[in-house]
């Protein structure tokens, strides 16, 4: 009992409060979210400073929640703590619409003209020098059109290429919802799309909970317009969709991943039905015969023999340790299943193991555990980072079943099955290895090139075209970098800057950027008396400050216990005089400010 308290809290935090959503259907408040953090940091003495006080921003899930509460608490009602309901915009959008189109029918019209928009995007417009453009959850490739790419992100929605990534265009606009987590598309008709709305790699950090997903919802003219299927929820019920499958026989047949279970429809998403309960988060058709399936939950590895009405727990051997499995299948030998492992947290033990099964899923092997570490964060293998519970990715080679490539930090590879590893891509480029930014969530493999792969991570989308020698970032164009402020010179609007999640802080003149700070960039702003000098932080108050408006350096840190510090900067400062009086919070913020000048 004690050990199932103790991942239940791990989860969020790890994910309590979605399993708290299962068992009551009533709004999450924040304020007890909220307390459930604080109260597990507190029983579990999360260490945030290693011995020579330097900040560990990663320890415990505490990065992760600190984005969440920062983001929320200034947006939840006051007092009752509810969530805004995304629904609201997008049913008063549907509502414009309609409108506009019964004046049309009174007119004679044939097409609706837009407003013209008083906004303008300004960037980034690529993936800014030294970081990335956004995080990438899911890479879609129909089979039968190889030059059609469909990625879900983060918080940028579902974006579509059909020059096999040299060019972008966002599909989802208008939606209630701002992340996609899955995507699936039929063999015969590439207009007919279905998106899992949400984001199930990171439902508990930043975007929370407008990234609960508002369920399944479907397009028939290539993603010009999209309506809800039957399989819908509102916001407050925290639901999340980590899986979207199609049968490859029977377009009419969806199954859906979710953490509260898994959903099947058979009449093309009008109706669905939970066929099995649980915390899902993959599944996979066994190729050459679309009535089994595989599915993973928690340590738990299911079969279904049935196209997913019924599901057996199979007996894996895998330890009850393991909080989640990635699984891949591949064409070259259908009877294969592979399970990558993940324990809940940071730990002693490097990755939770690598299990494969020759016969259908009848018995299991562990092929490979512990080191090197094949989802942590060291270039050599040798740590105990464990990130699984955000990114955990799995792929195998559709012409080699020994050919199979990891994703967690980094990118690993195996040329016999899994039995041994080596490092393929790193996010420093450590070891030599190609550059690909940290935090892989998804890798697929190209049906139509046994040499080409792709991969999802936090900083876009990447392609290698001759098995992981080189990778190439597609991602410009792609407008889906999570900001947490901005800020310009007062008299320059064509210079920002910006902290954003997992991609530093960046400085954009007219639309091309530069990460100047690493981490999570945070607070920005320039010196409204002298625009040369600009102060940039990242997470837990650490500043830099810069007098030609862009190389930031680290001077002072404040209170880690405020995720995303707020500004205050004295006009005193530009001249270096002291501020004559400072009051709360402010006061620290305006001392590490007078720090900085002085540094300086």
């Amino acid at each position: 009992m004690k050990l199932f308290i103790l991942r239940l809290v791990v989860a969020f935090i790890s994910f309590s409060p979605f399993l708290l959503a299962q068992e009551q259907e009533k709004p999450i408040n924040f304020y007890e979210i909220q307390k459930q953090a604080n109260d597990f940091f507190k029983l579990n003495h999360i260490k945030k400073e290693s011995d020579k006080g330097e900040p560990l921003p990663e320890a415990g899930g505490t990065a992760q929640y600190k984005r969440w509460e920062w983001f929320w608490q200034q947006r939840v009602t006051p007092g009752d703590g509810q969530f805004p309901d995304p629904m609201i915009i997008y049913n008063r959008t549907a509502k414009y619409k309609e409108d506009q189109l019964r004046r049309l029918k009174k007119t004679g019209e044939s097409t609706l003209t837009p407003t013209a928009s008083k906004w303008k995007e300004i960037g980034p417009l690529k993936p800014p020098q030294n970081t990335g453009a956004g995080r990438v959850n899911r890479v879609h490739i129909n089979p039968d059109f190889p030059n059609t790419i469909w990625i879900g992100t983060a918080a940028g929605g579902a974006w579509l290429s059909l020059d096999k990534g040299s060019t972008w265009t966002p599909k989802t606009d208008g939606i209630p919802s701002i992340g996609v987590t899955d995507i699936v598309t039929t063999i015969t008709n590439p207009n007919l799309i279905y998106i899992a709305t949400g984001d199930g790699n990171a439902f508990n950090t930043i975007q929370s909970p407008i990234s609960y997903s508002v369920g399944v919802m479907s397009s028939n003219d290539g993603g010009t317009t999209w309506a809800p299927t039957g399989l819908n929820w509102n916001t407050s019920n925290a639901r999340v969709i980590s899986r979207l499958l199609i049968s490859p026989a029977r377009p009419e047949l969806l199954l859906a991943a979710t953490n509260n279970g898994i959903y099947r429809t058979g009449n093309a998403g009008l109706t669905w039905t939970m066929v099995q309960s649980g915390n899902f988060r993959d599944m996979e058709f066994m190729p050459e015969d679309p009535t089994t399936l595989y599915a993973s939950a928690g340590n738990k590895i299911y079969k279904s023999t049935n196209e997913g009405v019924s599901w057996q727990a199979l007996t894996t051997g895998i330890p009850t340790s393991i909080f989640r499995i990635a699984l891949a299948v591949t064409p070259a030998n259908p009877d294969m299943v592979y399970a990558l492992c993940s324990f809940a947290s940071n730990g002693k033990g490097g990755q939770g193991g690598f299990y494969t099964s020759n016969d259908a899923g009848a018995t299991w092997t562990l092929k490979s555990s512990g080191y090197p570490n094949i989802i942590g964060s060291s270039s050599d293998g040798n740590d105990d980072t464990q990130q699984g519970w955000y990114d955990l990715a799995l792929a195998v080679s559709p012409s080699n079943s020994q050919e199979i490539y990891a994703g967690g930090v980094s990118i690993w590879k195996s040329t016999n099955g899994g039995t041994s590893w080596s490092l393929n891509a790193h996010g420093y480029g450590a070891a030599g290895k190609p550059y690909v930014h940290p935090d892989i969530h998804d890798i697929v493999a190209s049906e139509d090139n046994s040499s080409e792969f792709y991969a999802g991570c936090d900083g876009g989308i990447v392609r290698t075209s001759n098995k992981g020698n080189t990778w190439t970032d597609l991602s410009n164009g792609l407008g889906i970098m999570q900001f947490y402020r901005i800020n310009s010179p007062v008299n320059d609007a064509s210079i920002v800057i910006g902290g954003s999640q997992d991609n530093g802080t960046n400085r954009l003149i007219n639309g091309q950027g530069k990460r100047v700070r690493g981490g999570d960039g945070m607070e920005c702003f320039f010196d409204p008396q002298n625009p040369t000098i600009a102060y940039a932080s990242s997470q837990y108050g650490s500043f830099g400050r810069s007098t030609d408006g862009g190389k930031f350096l680290s001077k002072s840190r404040l209170s880690r216990e405020s995720w995303s510090s707020q500004r205050c900067l004295c006009m005193g400062h530009a001249t270096g005089t002291r501020p004559d009086q400072f009051r709360g919070d402010l006061c620290r913020i305006c001392r590490c400010m007078e720090i900085l000048s002085i540094g300086e």
